[in-house]
């Protein structure tokens, strides 16, 4: 019973944040949306407004990810023992991902509310928390360090680590326009020398995930949003634009080379041989 209310509290609050928003996006909330906040303290270091779409792909991989803990559940339906074994690796995922999970449904949905009603500062300790949250995840699954199989690497890693990658960037970008929100501009720098700084940084906590977490994926998710950034400045920053252009590049190609260094345990030979 204890792991259906956990199976059943990842899809409730799933589809609580979910309809949050989409909800905040409507003008719902007073008639205002996360995009027009987002204008009000916008900085360079914000990705082009397609980048965004990628929400769509994270909601729908969450929702892979609560829907293959429903089909472990009814797999084992009737057999109390696989419940009680913690060395199943199918129910021991539930119990791993279950808590932080939540955790991170709930602080992104606090956050639509936080920064829908311009409480940057607070929207930023949020943020951080839905960081801490799938930090926690990450570290609670082992994840990509050590040899799943495919249903494991396509239903549980891969919704992980693409969060996490969005967030990494998202959580920088609500640092810099809380600093706008105070009315600072980066003195003694300019706005452009911290955003090229704030690149640099982020791209070498991608390529650390890349090295110590084999977190090829995180990083492509920081490809993303980079080359959305250097999209977005191009005509406006060149020198941003260009910064972010190289390093989305960098990233590409350590996680092609990573791959290639790894290819014997890559998911799609593990399914051709059917390991699955």
């Amino acid at each position: 019973m204890k792991t259906k209310l956990l199976v059943l509290f990842n899809t409730l609050t799933l589809i609580f944040t979910v309809f949050l928003n989409y909800l905040s996006n409507t003008g719902f909330f007073g008639g205002k949306t996360i995009g027009e906040i987002s204008k009000k303290y916008e900085t360079l270091f914000v990705p082009a407004s397609y980048a965004f779409s990628i929400w769509g792909l994270i909601f729908l991989m969450l929702f892979a990810f609560v829907g293959f803990q429903w089909y472990v559940l009814y797999k084992f339906k009737g057999s109390k023992s696989d419940y009680d074994n913690s060395n199943n690796i199918f129910i021991k995922t539930i119990h791993e991902t279950s808590f932080w999970l939540i955790v991170a449904n709930l602080c992104n949905a606090a956050w639509v509310y936080v920064w829908l009603n311009e409480y940057v500062a607070l929207s930023v300790m949020v943020m951080f928390f839905l960081l801490l949250s799938l930090i926690q995840l990450t570290k609670n699954l082992r994840l990509e360090i050590w040899d799943a199989p495919v249903r494991i690497i396509a239903f549980v890693w891969w919704p992980i680590v693409t969060y996490l990658g969005w967030i990494m960037v998202a959580s920088i970008a609500n640092v810099s326009s809380f600093f706008v929100s105070i009315g600072w501009q980066g003195e003694p720098l300019f706005a452009s020398t911290w955003t090229v700084l704030m690149i640099i940084a982020a791209t070498g906590l991608y390529l650390f995930l890349i090295a110590k977490r084999n977190l090829r994926e995180t990083a492509m998710v920081g490809v993303w949003a980079l080359g959305a950034i250097a999209y977005r400045q191009w005509n406006f920053e060149p020198s941003i634009a260009y910064v972010a252009l190289i390093s989305a590049i960098i990233l590409f190609l350590a996680s092609s080379y990573h791959g290639y260094l790894n290819q014997k345990t890559s998911p799609f030979l593990k399914w051709k041989r059917g390991e699955i």
